[in-house]
């Protein structure tokens, strides 16, 4: 009778395990496949307007969440002469 409780729960817990995958998975897919195409890097930007969308962290007041002013630091001073070409 023990034997077969545990091996009862074990079927339960394994059920309980890949559904819950599938559950966490199956979204990831679906949005990978809709964004296909539809990401750009630096360089593949079409010449078309587009839009950088960099995630979640606005009210819908348009104010910044407590995550945005950790993330967001104004860009480094540049310390070259003004003859260089570039910064970093």
């Amino acid at each position: 009778m023990f034997k077969r409780i545990v091996k009862l729960f074990s079927i339960i817990l394994f059920v309980c395990i890949f559904l819950g995958l599938l559950i966490l998975i199956i979204p990831r897919f679906v949005t990978a496949a809709y964004a296909r195409g539809k990401v750009f890097t630096v360089s593949d930007v079409p010449v078309r307007r587009v839009a950088i969308v960099f995630g979640a962290g606005l009210y819908r007041n348009g104010s910044a969440t407590r995550f945005w002013p950790t993330v967001l630091r104004p860009p480094p001073t540049c310390s070259l002469p003004a003859k260089s070409k570039s910064c970093s």
